[in-house]
């Protein structure tokens, strides 16, 4: 007997049926107590497993279901419509949970999200509750021989008007797939070759890994509606090239996920090695209270993390130059209850933005949920712009990068707007209750670079004409830094500020570095970390994300984002309490 004929045997649609009906409802049941109880425990962790399990298992219904379905009847081909709606649900469900859970995190006011909330919730309980339906569907009718015997003719027929209708709507879906089926193809490659592949990496893999599962859902749906198109036995290497194509890119999309507890380790391992192994023991329990008691719990990438509460002023002017024609503007993360018992103890939070050096801004192109997280911890947090190189593609930005900040400016006047926003905070830290002896600073991609190129620079007292000498910085924690990649987009300035590494010394401060390997920067953060090593100063660790990609973190609740949240968090600590 052949495995698929083994297979079939043993996944009956009676079997697959009742375990539809038995996982999707246990699902949901659990989805509604993760919502009503957010305090980790272990069952979520066992959550995260069952909802993996169920969508899986909801797939092998559906393909069940095309292999023993009679269409020519008039039940099998209702059925079979229910089927193709099925896959469009779960992909609708997977596309609402990623759009629901990234506006939350990119929104001023907790409020004001609640619609975006109800889209969460209704995306994930809509797909589980369908997945029941159909299930029960299939139980109900599990004794009517002519519906699962495709040998058995039928008498009955769609009218001339039904066919037409569904030819449109075959060549649509086909249209549709295909379109997803290639973007597959192209997402796999990406993940595994953007380390090295320039072009992929800069271009796709911004989001690609990170929201690698809601993808690899929404291509096996696709995949399988292709195959519910495709008569096997007429073109089947047709059909089976779909399949390899499809499952193959999905499971590809999946690997970030599955190199979650790796990446744990290694993370461990660099941390350990960059500020003790016992730094552990050096954290106050009743200030770790207040951090992530797990590194990732699966669930959370679902139905997403509940943003903390802050106190948020926006757009509050620092520098203003009418020679360069800007204006720029922070907004301000303040903790509740003026920070006071909270384990930040009022220290600074300076946050720079990414975007190539010629988009990007504060707010929405900041990762708002960070500010708000950490600003809940008791730190003062401070989201800047700076000026950005104008490009022809600067008018049509203006979303999330005001015509206000754009000018003729290389990486040193950049760097000395951040300058000038650190003598505005020496001059007004008591209007933010901000403690300016104890300052961390962080930034992704080109804000990375920034952020290093700021440490550094501050840290090392030589460019007091930049900065003030009012801060002491006590760590930096650069997200996937573009050191030494402004000669990429044609802007000029000098080696120290360009790439800061050329700056670090034996008792430069510590520093956290979150990359991926599937971006080209990777390249940058090694030189920043062989630097700190030829040195003699140990006080550098990589959390390194494997197949991880460029700016994974902009999905908050993902498992490229989470887990060095986790670290991140305790560094800052460390830091602050002058324990590293």
């Amino acid at each position: 007997m052949k495995i698929g004929e083994k297979l079939d045997q043993f996944l009956t649609i009676k079997k697959v049926s009742y375990a539809a009906i038995a996982l999707n409802l246990t699902s949901i049941i659990l989805g509604v107590l993760y919502l009503l109880i957010p305090i980790y425990t272990v069952l979520w962790d066992i959550t995260g497993v069952i909802i993996l399990i169920t969508l899986f298992n909801n797939f092998i219904l559906v393909y069940q279901n095309s292999n023993k379905l009679n269409k020519s009847t008039k039940l099998g081909h209702r059925l079979n419509i229910v089927s193709y709606i099925f896959l469009l649900v779960t992909t609708f469900a997977m596309l609402g949970m990623w759009l629901g859970n990234f506006l939350i995190s990119v929104t001023y006011i907790n409020a004001n999200a609640i619609g975006v909330d109800m889209l969460v919730i209704l995306s994930y309980m809509g797909v589980l509750s369908f997945g029941v339906g159909y299930a029960y569907i299939h139980l109900k009718n599990l004794d009517n021989k002519d519906l699962w015997d495709k040998k058995t003719a039928s008498s009955w027929a769609p009218s001339s008007r039904s066919n037409k209708i569904k030819r449109i709507l075959k060549i649509l879906l086909k249209l549709d797939c295909y379109i997803w089926l290639i973007l597959g193809a192209l997402f796999a490659y990406a993940t595994l070759m953007g380390g090295i592949e320039p072009m992929i990496a800069e271009m796709i893999g911004f989001f690609i890994p990170g929201w690698g599962v809601f993808l690899c859902f929404i291509f096996i749906s696709n995949t399988l509606i292709l195959l519910r198109l495709k008569v096997r036995k007429r073109n089947p290497r047709s059909y089976y090239a779909i399949a390899i194509i499809g499952l193959t890119a999905s499971g590809i999309l999946m690997m970030p996920l599955v190199m979650t507890p790796i990446n744990l380790y290694v993370g461990e391992l660099n941390f350990q090695a960059a500020f003790g192994s016992d730094w552990r023991s050096k954290i106050s329990p009743a200030d770790e209270a207040y951090f992530l008691t797990t590194p990732f719990s699966l669930p959370e990438y679902f139905l997403g993390i509940p943003p903390k509460d802050c106190i948020i002023m926006q757009d509050i002017l620092y520098y203003t130059n009418a020679t360069e024609g800007v204006s720029l503007r922070f907004d301000a993360y303040l903790p509740p209850n003026g920070g006071v018992g909270l384990p930040g103890k009022n220290s600074t939070l300076i946050r720079i933005h990414g975007g190539a050096w010629i988009l990007g801004g504060k707010g929405m192109g900041n990762m708002m949920q960070m500010n708000k997280y950490f600003a809940a911890q008791g730190y003062v947090v401070f989201d800047v712009q700076y000026g950005l190189q104008r490009t022809p593609i600067s008018p049509f930005i203006g979303v999330v990068s005001p015509p206000s900040v754009f000018g003729d400016f290389t990486i040193d006047q950049m760097v000395r707007h951040i300058g000038n926003f650190t003598h505005y905070l020496a001059a007004n830290y008591s209007l933010f209750g901000a403690d300016l002896s104890s300052v961390i600073i962080s930034g992704g991609s080109a804000g990375g670079q920034m952020c290093c190129a700021a440490a550094l620079a501050i840290w090392s007292g030589n460019y007091t004409h930049y900065f003030s000498d009012s801060l002491t910085i006590k760590g930096y924690v650069p997200f996937y830094p573009a050191n030494g990649r402004t000669s990429d987009l044609g802007i000029t300035g000098s080696r120290d500020l360009v790439n800061p590494s050329a700056i670090v010394n034996s008792t430069s401060p510590p520093c956290l570095i979150y990359q991926g390997t599937s971006d080209i920067m990777w390249l940058g953060t090694v030189d920043l970390k062989n630097k700190y090593a030829t040195s003699s100063n140990q006080k550098c660790s990589i959390f390194w994300n494997f197949l991880g990609g460029h700016g994974n973190d902009m999905y908050f609740n993902g498992f490229l984002n989470q887990p060095f949240l986790y670290y991140m968090e305790r560094f800052m600590y460390l830091c602050i309490n002058d324990l590293i």
